[in-house]
């Protein structure tokens, strides 16, 4: 049965037809209007829900049958903060893997994603877009549940922006492109590939890399980079560690591989990060050009840290409170490091230049430093096999001033901390080119220097080191600026096998020097020799020299060649070269312990190789001229530890043209010093002492020659010997009648000097020698018996008791003028010369044949100085100095007048009487074959002008 409707016979399978059809319709609405509808509703009620106050969705597409959702274009704004924006969304899922709780995804993308995440005010969240976002845990699973397990074929995230602020510090992260691909959970052998490419604050990222997440043990590999990174946008960060005012551009690229195991993480790599423009204000101020990173190799297994690459740096500095430190360049090398359980293994070396540092009152700097350390290892103790070298060094620190311009050394370092001082080992070689070092009132320097050998420190002692070496330098000088002293000085030094102990004890297998030079006053002075060395030698040898703890000194044998000692006495009677003393009597008073002499020992001494000694006194009112040559001295036995001991020498020498020879034993440690003396002196010239002679008795002598012989010797004290003198040509010169020695002569010395000469005009004595050392007697009386008889004794005698000694030890020259003598013609010399010519040379010829036709004869030879000496020997002393403008004046035709010469110097003309005598006589005794025991000096004298000139008589 049915209806009709318009025309239409209604049934009942028609309704039933059209029900179905609206349902159909009601369906296929609800599938592709409703979700769409559904979704973009759902999201801006969620937003909402969240506090979005505005909310836009242009787009939104929910395909439930497919598994696609794709939104399009959504803007989220809170009533305060940045808008949240996604510009696309793109998923596409499985349903049927949610049955059995797997995730598939297989695509997931999003573009244009901004978000913005801040630190809430009290620190205890996260605001995201103007959102609080809390943060809890999820309810923990049922230990039966199944987990759930994900497979995502690739999920991409475009062209987004996330922003994360924590107060002052914001990080800008913008992703260009990043990709995740392959993420499954089931095939846990499959890697998950990422792919990323951006920027952080500007700083250019990208990154590739695999992982397996899900594998029994995982992995990773990464190559990453990332360039320029502003570091002043984390200086809040670096702020919470205490840092402030951090800035520079950091720049990175890293490959990283990694495994969890069972043993924990292991991970290796290489990778290089570089800083440059770098500051930092606090705690330290900091900065640096550029800082680099070079890790060639890096690996950790869980126990074991192994690195290998390179650290450089440039314009580097360092500053806090007073302390600052500066490197304009640094290179370190690491070829090989480990660490592992607390011990350290390192092969690196280490490069740096231009460095400086300081603490306000100490400070050092050094053109360049390298360090190799090929084995270094730590594990405590350090322990360093390598090498080290320094240039261009300067140090001021604890008022020491040392100046190393180059020093290396080579070979092992063992060290201790420990709880005091630090203790350990050095051994190897030490080389220092130039060095200067000025400390402790005292400057020392060197030209080059090494050291070979090992030394330990740290142990308690008298000394602070022990250890064995040997030392080789050039050039080595030690001064005492404060007083103006140079100590010593010394071209070449060689010590070998130096062995030093804690107690204070020292060794050595040998010392050798060459060019050695002792003791003189800084500056440089001509005429008098102030300023020479008091002590010069070729060369000086010790064997076995030691110092024992207690002070004792041992040497078993000394040699020392082509000495030369110099003696003077300054006008002031000061000993010149050395420093001045201080008054007082404050150091009189010491401790017996402190006044007890050390122990001496002495193998044996020699002095040879052309040794002299020069003495000077010009603290008379004329100067003292005394040249010993030909030095010659041996010395053995002495040992202070066996006083009793004959201690044997022999001293032979030359002085002037005498000959002395000396021999004998001397007991000087013994309670009461001894010996034994014999020794003779052949025709030594007296002139040369006149001036001793003058200022005691005012006479001087106007010739003289000394032979003689001592033997003899002291013991207890006591002194038993015998003076054979032989005075020959003694003459004087005529004495000022006020002067005290000539006002208690009861008879004129001359006369009784007449009546001591024998037939040959000479003085023969023989005087015993008795008392003690310390006031020794000459018994005149019985040389006087022997040559003077009858009444004439008493006044001879008391005469030569005034005369005697300073006679037999002084030289006066004879003027002719004063007596009647038999004289030759005048060897005659232009003004300022001392040299002999061919006419000079005929005449002495002349003389020698005459000589030695009549070997009673002998001839004194007198040097006359006048004022026309002095302009031509400053004009020759001009010449030697100013060679090239002396030429150019004579070439232009200049003439320097007299009166520019100035004063005439006294000594310096009676040098050059002087030195014509000694010509003279040297071509007589040497070229001539005349012995020298019949040529004489007289004293030499200055002339006013108008006399005979320049020249040397030749008496008779």
């Amino acid at each position: 049965m049915g209806r009709t409707l318009w025309g239409w016979q209604i049934r009942r399978r028609h309704v039933l037809a059209a029900l179905m059809a609206a349902v159909a319709m009601v369906a296929t609405l609800m599938v592709t209007v409703v979700p769409d509808a559904g979704l973009r509703w759902g999201l801006v009620k969620a937003l909402r829900d969240l506090g979005m106050v505005e909310v836009g969705v242009e787009d939104a597409d929910l395909s439930l049958f497919q598994g696609n959702v794709v939104i399009r274009r959504m803007l989220a704004r809170p009533a305060l903060g940045d808008v949240l924006g996604i510009k696309d969304f793109d998923l596409r899922f499985q349903w049927a893997p949610l049955l059995d709780k797997r995730v598939v995804i297989e695509r997931l993308a999003l573009s244009g994603v901004e978000i913005h995440v801040t630190r809430a005010a009290d620190g205890k969240g996260f605001i995201v877009d103007g959102l609080p976002l809390a943060l809890a845990g999820s309810a923990p699973e049922s230990s039966n549940s199944v987990a759930w397990a994900f497979d995502v074929a690739s999920l991409e995230l475009t062209d987004s922006r996330l922003r994360l602020t924590d107060g002052p510090t914001t990080l800008d992260v913008a992703v260009a492109r990043l990709v995740v691909e392959h993420l499954n959970s089931r095939r846990p052998a499959q890697a998950v590939v990422v792919a990323l490419s951006g920027s952080l604050n500007g700083a250019e990222i990208d990154a590739r890399g695999s992982l397996r997440p899900f594998a029994d043990e995982p992995d990773f590999a990464l190559d990453a980079r990332m360039k320029g990174l502003d570091l002043a946008g984390l200086d809040s960060v670096a702020a919470k560690a205490g840092a402030a005012g951090l800035a520079g551009r950091l720049s990175l690229v890293a490959s990283l591989k990694g495994a969890m195991a069972a043993g924990g993480l292991r991970i290796g790599g290489d990778g290089r990060v570089e800083l440059e423009q770098f500051t930092l204000a606090a705690p330290v101020k900091a900065g640096a050009g550029s800082l680099a990173l070079d890790v060639r190799r890096g690996v950790w297994d869980g126990e074991t840290l192994s690195l290998a690459g390179e650290v450089s740096a440039s314009a580097l500095a360092i500053r806090h409170d007073q302390a600052q430190g500066k490197l304009a360049g640094l290179k370190l090398e690491v070829d090989k490091a480990d660490w592992r359980g607390g011990r350290l293994g390192l092969s690196a070396r280490l490069e740096a230049q231009g460095l400086a540092g300081s603490n306000g009152s100490d400070s050092g700097s050094a053109a360049s430093l390298v360090v190799d350390a090929p084995e270094l290892s730590w594990d405590g103790k350090l322990d360093w096999r390598g090498a080290a070298r320094l240039a261009g060094a300067k140090v001021l620190a604890a008022g020491l001033d040392v100046t190393p311009d180059a020093a290396a050394w080579t070979g092992r370092l063992e060290l201790a901390p420990g709880a005091g001082e630090p203790s350990g080992r050095a051994e190897g070689r030490l080389e220092l080119g130039p060095l200067a070092f000025k400390g402790f009132d005292f400057a020392y320097a060197h030209r080059h220097l090494n050291l070979d050998g090992q030394v330990d420190f740290g142990a308690k002692g008298k000394l602070p080191l022990a250890g064995r070496l040997k030392l080789k330098g050039e050039g080595i000088s030690l001064k005492e600026p404060a007083k103006g002293m140079d100590w010593l000085a010394m071209d070449k030094v060689d010590l070998a096998d130096l062995a030093i102990s804690r107690d204070g004890a020292v060794a050595a297998e040998r010392l050798i020097t060459s060019g050695m030079a002792a003791v003189r006053r800084e500056g440089k002075g001509r005429g008098k020799g102030d300023h020479s060395w008091r002590l010069e030698a070729r060369a000086l040898r010790l064997d076995h020299p030691s110092l024992a703890a207690d002070g004792g000194l041992a040497v078993s044998d000394i040699r020392l060649d082509g000495m030369t000692a110099r003696i003077a006495r300054a006008a002031d009677g000061n000993w010149v070269g050395l420093p001045s003393g201080g008054g007082g009597d404050g150091g009189a008073a010491k401790s017996a312990s402190e006044s007890r002499m050390p122990a001496l020992s002495l193998g044996r001494l020699q002095v040879g190789g052309g040794s002299r000694v020069l003495f000077r006194d010009n603290s008379l009112g004329e100067g003292v001229r005394l040249d010993v040559n030909g030095l010659d001295v041996t010395l053995s036995d002495l040992d202070s530890a066996k006083p009793d001991r004959d201690s044997p020498f022999v001293i032979k020498a030359e002085v002037g043209g005498a000959s002395v020879g000396l021999t004998g034993v001397v007991h000087p440690f013994a309670d009461v010093p001894g010996g034994r003396l014999d020794g003779t002196i052949k025709a030594l010239e007296l002139p040369p002492l006149s001036p001793y002679l003058a200022e005691g008795l005012g006479v001087h002598l106007r010739t003289g020659q000394f032979s003689g012989s001592f033997s003899g010797g002291a013991r207890g004290g006591k002194l038993d010997g015998k003076l054979e003198v032989d005075l020959a040509n003694l003459a004087i010169a005529p004495p000022d009648p006020n002067a005290p020695m000539v006002r208690k002569l009861d008879m004129p010395l001359e006369t009784v000097l007449n009546l001591l000469r024998d037939s040959e005009g000479r003085i023969r004595l023989s005087l015993p020698v008795r008392g003690d050392l310390a006031n020794p007697d000459l018994d005149v009386s019985d040389a006087v018996s022997q040559a003077v008889a009858g009444a004439m004794k008493a006044t001879v005698l008391t005469t030569l008791k005034l005369a005697f000694p300073l006679a037999a030890l002084i030289e006066l020259a004879m003027d002719a003028n004063d007596g009647p003598a038999l004289s030759l013609s005048p060897l005659d010399f232009a003004p300022g010369t001392s040299v002999l010519n061919d006419d000079h040379r005929r005449r002495l010829e002349d003389v020698a044949h005459l000589l030695r036709e009549r070997p009673g004869l002998t001839i004194t030879l007198c040097g006359k100085a006048d004022g026309a000496d002095w302009p031509a020997l400053v004009a020759r002393r001009r010449a030697e100095d100013r060679p090239l403008l002396t030429r150019l004046e004579r070439l232009v035709g200049i003439e320097r007048k007299e009166a520019e010469a100035g004063t005439p110097d006294h000594d310096s003309l009676i040098n050059l009487a002087n030195s014509r005598v000694t010509l003279a006589k040297q071509f007589l005794v040497d070229g001539a074959g005349v012995e020298a025991g019949r040529v004489f000096a007289c004293r030499a004298e200055i002339e006013a002008d108008g006399g005979k000139g320049p020249r040397v008589d030749l008496l008779l």
